[in-house]
């Protein structure tokens, strides 16, 4: 392997390539001892060694040491050798040959260090050394250059102006959807609107338009994949993205002494709030990493924190994007997108209004829509709200699942079943 540059100083836990020296000359060795009558090869006199006639140098651990420095200058010809030490473990495998191996122990922008390792083919190592490495100035010129550039490309902890941004909002017929439309209308934001009813995605459409938004409306299921990617494909070409929000969802759950869901319904919705955040998700993606920035805003639940007796697959599919956020999130933060998970909890909307329970803490989809706005404007990585019941769930699962199950069956709840049916 030739040595070569980096822009970049090592990672911590890379390991160098291997290099391969000797063999070595048991018999001189064994010479030597009866000559010199000293038989421990890291006392070895070169003088006295050429004088016998090595037909191989011997094992020695200075001559170990040394054979390092090619080692590391075909690792990396960036960095200059400031010192090297060892600590020998026992006398090197005489009579064969050894491998040097190494692994980076710490890494800075200023010095590397690096542990080094001679091994035999029968032993374990038979020397182990410490090597500090410095990047040349014009290599640490290189290398700040690039964290500079990287810092520029990643999220940036200033405030994400959200005026006259072009938002992609799904479910944006009523809800949560419609209401953070209007909320993003009033800052003078082009609107991609996407919706299954025609008529009521108009409306939506029509009240974002008076209060002077660019709207464009797409009708189309989530669940359609290829449909979803080439709406999403002509709302890029409209304008680049810059906020996306997987809003659609639907809730489905057990009635009073109901045991097991319909099938149908628990599919239909894992297809919809799963499935649909993916095809919201995924077409978007390549624009908005090859721009270096934006927002996907994922909408899930409380539901999707801790598990509810009266809506099982209603939680898991919020269980599920909640995950799905937190991944993506890491995933694409080095790119300059920030992915926020939007956790609510009652909010005064068509789906909440037919859940008949207790719903504590609940407000209106413009609170909501204004609560949402603002954490996303502060490039919050999850908006909770309200924060009393995201941080009572938060606890709770940390509590034995037993007791918590006993005491969430004592509510009463009752949750219809989702006329939406799985799709053929």
């Amino acid at each position: 392997m030739s040595a070569k540059g980096q822009t970049t100083p090592p990672t911590v836990g890379e390991r160098l390539p291997a290099m391969e020296i000797g063999p070595f000359d048991a018999e001189a060795l064994r010479r030597y001892a009866e000559v010199s009558g000293d038989d421990n090869p890291l006392h070895l006199d070169d003088a006295l060694a050429a004088s016998i006639g090595f037909s191989a140098p011997p094992v020695h651990g200075m001559k170990l040491l040394a054979a390092f420095e090619p080692m590391l200058r075909a690792w990396r010809v960036d960095l200059e050798l400031l010192g090297l030490g060892g600590t020998f473990v026992q006398p090197a495998p005489r009579g064969e040959k050894l491998v040097l191996t190494g692994r980076v122990l710490r890494s800075t922008q200023e010095s590397v260090f690096v542990r080094l390792y001679a091994h035999g083919s029968a032993r374990a190592p038979a020397i182990i050394a410490e090597a500090t490495l410095r990047p040349s100035n014009a290599t640490q010129a290189k290398w700040r250059a690039v964290r500079v550039k990287k810092t520029r490309r990643s999220p940036s902890t200033r405030r994400f102006n959200l005026s006259g941004k072009h938002v992609l909002i799904t479910g944006a017929s009523s809800g949560i959807g419609r209401a953070l439309a209007l909320r993003h209308a009033q800052d003078g934001a082009r609107l991609s609107l996407f919706g299954r009813d025609e008529a009521r995605l108009e409306a939506s459409a029509k009240a974002c338009r008076d209060k002077g938004a660019d709207v464009a409306s797409f009708v189309v299921d989530v669940q359609d994949r290829a449909g979803m990617a080439k709406a999403v494909a002509d709302a890029v070409a409209l304008a680049p993205l810059d906020i996306v929000y997987a809003n659609a969802g639907v809730a489905t759950g057990l009635s009073t002494g109901q045991i097991l869901e319909d099938p149908e319904a628990v599919r239909a919705t894992l297809a919809i709030n799963v499935i649909g955040v993916l095809n919201t998700v995924e077409p978007a993606i390549p624009a908005m990493t090859k721009r270096g920035s934006g927002a996907i805003a994922i909408v899930g639940s409380m539901a999707g924190v801790r598990g509810l007796p009266f809506s099982p697959a209603y939680c898991a599919s919020k269980a599920a994007v909640y995950s799905y956020a937190e991944s993506l999130r890491g995933v694409l933060a080095p790119h300059g997108v920030d992915v926020c998970m939007i956790v609510p909890g009652f909010v005064a909307t068509p789906m909440a209004a037919a859940t008949k329970s207790w719903q504590p803490g609940k407000i209106s989809d413009t609170e909501a829509a204004d609560i949402i706005a603002n954490g996303l404007e502060r490039r919050k990585p999850v908006i909770a709200f309200p924060l009393f019941m995201w941080c009572a769930l938060r606890f709770i699962t940390f509590l034995p699942p037993r007791w918590v199950d006993a005491v969430m069956l004592r509510f009463s709840a009752d949750v219809p079943s989702t006329k939406e049916k799985e799709a053929v």
